[in-house]
């Protein structure tokens, strides 16, 4: 052992020097012919670290511990190789290669059963997909992990990747998932209060509570972590703790226990190379300036921040430090820096923000499927013992009599039935899961694509016109000339976004109604009081026939929206000096309200394609306005949700008459 101690030593300097030494030293350390499993163990043991600090040198190393094993025929020796070489791959920067190179190795893990080099090929391809900003990737193969981890008793790894889970939820602002996680590591840890991994613990649910606005919380929870970390040298966990300290100070109006707090980092970082608490740090001195109104101070250290920032590629560091640069332009007066840090700063920041939200929505589909393919295992594996049973009981036969064989056997037989069928029963299920995902999946690019592309236009105009404001090429008595123009877009955005809240929110989670009784004469007065610009402008005139005493029964927010959708389309293709005119006629269950225009119309086969699921038809109208093509499905959607149903009546170039129906009150509710 003292001989394998210093072979390792040895190892190690000569790593930290050149490729050739290590490959001269690997080979002579023991002589000619240094060929143990041992060895082989503890030379994996050393990559592991050195991986991250010497890819180079770590892939040369693995390189010789696969001959080394080859030679031996040490299959695990082999799978540690395989993993080595992944690992330094990745770590060099070649992100896609690493990753096949982690899948293959991670098959062979498997295959010859070497479960700690599984666990550690898992978590290749987890750093892989990381580095790659594919965080529901992370996630999948994170909780794959964890699973197998659990399975096998293996402690300390169940621990790893319930931590990098509760990291990963709580980056994309899911905090009571990402606690739950956090709170497993701690039960994990109870019974060593002084360990390393309890002050990251506790580090993280101290930034989580930070992040959702909980300061008491996690200020206790930072200051515990603090207690740890400090006596451990933990530098990375102390620094953190200390920032959310600074800035939770600063929240409550106290810049002298800020600065301490700053201070205290800052002393921590001394000699770390740890950019991101530096950056967090001297963020935190300039919002102490800011604070004390030593505003030109603050902002010569914020400008030297973003640089760093800039330098090291640390996104959320280049989003804080605009942010406190507009604070800082705003404060000094300077309007025009203040309207360009903020128009910076809103572009990341959405940016960071759609990003966040798709890894979010990814990372759920990742968990549905994850508890579908678990379900499915189960069921299999009970299968399998089924099968098992029925040998089992094949062998007994012999010893029973022929009624009681058979009666045994149609026993059995039924049980493997019921499992067969629960089996099937769960694939149809699994099949219409994966059906939910494509949809999802097919939302969220629809989502993305409106925001993208219907949202921008009007943004991008009256940031233009703001800028020429800005900039003095246009005056003042100009711009309010835009005015209107500007209000027509505020007015677009505002009724674009309430349409894209109601439909995501129908896509994802479903339409919840709320019933009551609703004057209809008054929504649809407040509709055409809202649309009465749009309508004057293109001298429209709009009839309401309702009586003032109609009532249905339904969702007040969702009639208001199907009759603003219906409206806005009806104003959108009637062409100038055309009438719009709502109307009713009662049923025996049902109010039958109509919403005509003497407009454009349209054709049979356009009707067919307004209402389909599949399809977002949308053009524009006979002034060019434009539209999400959601309005429709989303009246669809709501007055299916109140128990009605909607339908066209049109022809091309005499106009359009749209139809739906509601119940009249709560007894004639289907």
């Amino acid at each position: 052992m003292k001989q394998l101690g210093l072979i390792i030593i040895l190892l190690a300097f000569n790593l930290l020097s050149s490729q050739n030494v290590l490959l001269k030293e690997t080979i002579n350390l023991q002589g000619e012919k240094p060929f143990s499993k041992p060895y082989i163990d503890s030379l994996y043991t050393l990559t592991q670290t050195l991986a991250r600090k010497n890819a180079d040198s770590a892939l040369i190393l693995g390189q010789k511990i696969k001959s080394l094993s080859l030679d031996l025929n040490y299959k695990k020796g082999i799978a540690m190789a395989n993993e080595t070489i992944a690992r330094a791959t990745v770590n060099k920067g070649d992100y896609d290669i690493g990753i096949d190179l982690a899948q293959d190795a991670l098959t062979y893990a498997k295959d010859i059963d070497a479960e700690d080099v599984y666990l550690n090929c898992i978590n290749v391809l987890g750093l892989a997909h990381f580095l790659k900003r594919q965080l529901h990737k992370v996630f999948e193969y994170n909780q794959i992990g964890l699973a197998y981890a659990k399975q096998i008793n293996n402690t300390e790894k169940v621990y790893s990747f319930s931590n990098n889970a509760g990291t990963i939820l709580s980056r994309i602002g899911e905090y009571d998932k990402a606690l739950v996680f956090y709170n497993s590591c701690l039960d994990m840890l109870e019974k060593k209060p002084d360990s390393v991994n309890r002050a990251q613990i506790l580090n993280n649910i101290g930034s989580l509570h930070f992040s959702r606005g909980a300061y008491d919380l996690s200020k206790e929870f930072c200051q515990k972590s603090i207690a740890i970390s400090s006596v451990k040298k933990m530098t990375s966990w102390e620094s953190d703790a200390l920032i959310t300290l600074g800035n939770i100070a600063l929240i409550n109006n106290n810049p002298d226990n800020a600065l301490h707090h700053f201070t205290l980092s800052n002393n921590v970082l001394k000699g770390s190379k740890d950019t991101k608490q530096q950056i967090e740090t001297n963020l935190g001195f300039a919002k102490v300036d800011l604070a004390n109104n030593n505003l030109s101070t603050a902002k010569t250290k914020t400008l030297d921040v973003l640089d760093l920032a800039k330098e090291r590629k640390y996104t959320i560091g280049i989003n804080h430090a605009t942010k406190l640069l507009h604070e800082i332009s705003l404060k000094q007066q300077d309007y025009k820096e203040a309207y360009r840090y903020l128009s910076l700063y809103n572009h990341l920041n959405d940016s960071l923000n759609v990003a966040n939200n798709e890894n979010k929505l990814k990372i759920t589909l990742a968990e549905n499927n994850l508890k579908n393919e678990q379900e499915l295992e189960r069921l299999k594996i009970n299968q399998k013992l089924a099968t098992q049973n029925i040998l089992i009981g094949i062998a007994l036969i012999s010893l029973l009599i022929l009624g009681g064989a058979l009666f045994y056997i149609k026993g059995v037989s039924n049980t493997r039935k019921e499992l067969i069928d629960e089996l099937n029963i769960k694939t149809i299920e699994q099949a219409k899961s994966k059906e939910k995902l494509v949809v999802l999946n097919a939302t969220k690019d629809k989502l993305f694509s409106i925001i993208g592309h219907d949202l921008k236009g009007p943004m991008g105009s009256l940031q233009s016109l703001l800028n020429l404001l800005i900039s003095g090429e246009l005056k003042t008595t100009e711009f309010l000339s835009f005015i209107p123009t500007i209000s027509q877009n505020v007015g677009h955005l505002n009724f674009t976004m309430n349409n894209l809240l109601s439909w995501a929110s129908s896509q994802m989670s479903g339409t919840s109604t709320k019933p009551s009784q609703v004057n209809l004469h008054e929504v649809v007065e407040n509709n055409y009081t809202l649309k009465k610009a749009i309508a004057t402008n293109k001298s429209i005139s709009t009839i309401n026939k309702v009586d003032p005493n109609t009532t249905v029964w339904a969702d007040k927010d969702h009639v208001d929206i199907i009759l603003r959708n219906l409206i806005s389309n009806a104003l959108k293709f009637t062409p100038n000096n055309g009438i719009i005119t709502v109307s009713c006629t009662p049923q025996i269950n049902d109010l039958i309200i109509s919403v005509n225009d003497n407009g454009v119309g349209m054709t049979q086969e356009v009707v067919n394609k307004i209402f389909k699921s599949n399809e977002n038809y949308t053009t524009y109208g006979t002034e060019n306005e434009k539209g999400t093509g959601l309005g429709l499905s989303i009246c669809k959607e709501l007055v299916e949700s109140n128990h009605g149903r909607i339908w066209i009546e049109s022809t091309l170039n005499e106009g359009s008459t749209f139809f739906f129906s509601l119940p009249i009150s709560k007894d004639t509710t289907a």
